[in-house]
């Protein structure tokens, strides 16, 4: 990691409060509010196996792994507060690793989210995410879609929210992220810090329906300063709250992207999220997003992506639960010879069961399939997982 890069992830790192959700997760809006309880601690181990540990289509590595991890949580909530914290981290060994890639690999993630009237009328909201991780997200929709060993990824997003009538509000944010890869080869193309502002203007038709309007500005510093840009979003949108429990928002219209090298472009932008509690056991949650994204642009020039992800959690008993997640990605990569389209789709489901109030067993299954117009992108992968997790 270069001087320019420790000290762009040191400005994250010291950028005010904490969270866990950006890209596809900062779309939908929560249905629940967190409750206070006292700090908790787990810890866990797994074992699994992964059919293509290098994502290649050609010469794939097959390998079983163990891992093992901890974590803390905290919630805080009152009338006018509400706090959450966790941090936790995990060691993963595989047995047959490809020979350029450490044997041994880490997670690391630690956020906070602060949530706090200010008056009856002002509330501020602050969050921040820091993450060390080897696998890509396909959620938050920052990193590379294959496996380019450890990376860093983290943003804090501040808001002022202001309720100037009974149907009038406006929210002003700022947001910083960037991403770092330990790798000097890929570091070099995809190492890059965003800022972003936006400003939101709300008007609510009822109890259960607002109207939107919205400006976003966002400038992306890469480490290759060749590849800088900027966006300019104008945005209508409405949200919805069909009750209680669900609630759905749409945002639509044009992002103007300019390349300080390469020139500007023009392109619709949607976001779009639903988040639906059917009842006390089964949670859905669904995301989309529409937009030109930064990574990829150094090889493929415009990277402009249908980015979509469902989440469904069911609790069968007070013992037994199931959850699945569904995530596919449509990018068109467009720079002369190299152009071309990459679908990307993930999929997982898995079980656990609480043999006590403190220990639950787990198992999942994870399958990936990457059609790519390059041959070396081009894979599918299968990975099963079987663990244990101690809560106290």
């Amino acid at each position: 990691m270069n001087m320019k890069t420790s000290l762009s992830l040191a400005t994250l790192v010291a950028f005010g409060g904490l969270a866990s959700a950006q890209g596809l997760l900062s779309i939908a809006p929560e249905t629940t509010t967190p409750f206070s309880l006292p700090v908790s601690f787990s810890v866990s181990a797994d074992a699994g196996y992964d059919t293509n540990i290098n994502n290649s289509g050609f010469d794939e590595v097959d390998s079983f792994y163990i891992s093992g991890g901890a974590g803390v949580d905290w919630a805080y909530a009152t009338d006018r507060t509400v706090a959450t914290v966790g941090v936790s981290g995990s060691v993963f060994h595989y047995f047959d690793q490809v020979p350029e890639i450490d044997d041994t690999l880490y997670n690391v993630r630690a956020g906070i989210s602060l949530a706090h009237a200010l008056t009856d009328r002002l509330s501020l909201n602050n969050k921040f995410y820091f993450g060390y991780e080897f696998e890509p997200n396909y959620v938050f929709g920052e990193s590379l879609n294959r496996r380019n060993d450890q990376y860093y990824f983290a943003y804090n997003t501040l808001t002022l929210d202001y309720l100037w009538t009974e149907r009038l509000s406006t929210s002003t944010g700022y947001t910083i992220q960037g991403i770092f890869y330990d790798n000097d080869g890929i570091s070099q193309a995809e190492d890059r810090i965003r800022h972003q502002f936006n400003q939101l203007v709300r008007y609510a038709l009822n109890e259960n329906t607002g109207l939107r309007a919205e400006y976003r500005y966002a400038m992306v510093d890469y480490d290759n300063s060749s590849l800088d840009s900027t966006s300019h979003y104008a945005l209508v949108g409405i949200d919805h709250a069909f009750s209680e429990n669900t609630n759905a928002v749409v945002m639509a219209g044009a992002q103007f992207f300019d390349f300080d090298a390469r020139g500007s472009r023009t392109k619709p932008f949607v976001e779009a999220g639903l988040n639906h509690q059917v009842d006390e056991a089964l949670s859905l949650r669904w995301a989309n997003r529409l937009s030109f994204e930064d990574s990829q642009v150094q090889s493929s020039g415009d990277n402009y992506s249908y980015r979509t992800s469902l989440d469904a959690r069911y609790q069968y008993t007070e013992k037994l639960a199931t959850y699945a997640g569904l995530v596919y990605i449509h990018q068109d990569l467009t720079r002369g010879p190299a152009s071309g389209t990459e679908n990307i789709f993930q999929g997982t489901i898995g079980t656990s069961y609480a043999l006590t109030e403190a220990l639950a067993l787990r198992a999942s299954y994870t399958y990936n399939l990457n059609d790519s117009f390059r041959e070396a992108n081009d894979f599918d992968r299968h990975r099963v997982n079987v663990g244990v997790t101690a809560s106290f």
